[in-house]
């Protein structure tokens, strides 16, 4: 049975529709996993299954990457400092570029 069909047998709108096929075998990056729960909430209040593909490598969560890549540590205790949420996605893709910059 095709997506489009197993939708429309769930009940789920065009918008529904719309979502799983936008999001659809995509790798999803997040600040951190927390709002994955705030998404699935809000899908699940619309009737929208969730659209996020499972799996190793399908989400990855960009605080622990940008801890990775900055290695900032806190020179009193030695732990590492945790970064700031970007807030917007336009800073998210610039971090993300500078991550991906060689040398950077």
């Amino acid at each position: 049975m095709d997506d489009a069909r197993e939708d429309a047998d769930l009940g789920v709108g065009a918008v529904g529709v719309e979502i799983r096929m936008a999001l659809d075998g995509k790798t999803v990056v997040v600040w951190s996993n927390d709002v994955l729960t705030d998404l699935s909430t809000g899908l699940r209040d619309l009737g929208i299954p969730w659209p996020v593909s499972t799996g190793h490598g399908r989400c990855h969560e960009l605080v622990q990457m940008t801890l990775a890549w900055r290695g900032d540590i806190a020179p009193k205790t030695g732990n590492p400092r945790l970064p700031i949420a970007p807030g917007r996605a336009d800073r998210m893709l610039y971090l993300l570029r500078g991550m991906a910059r060689p040398g950077a």
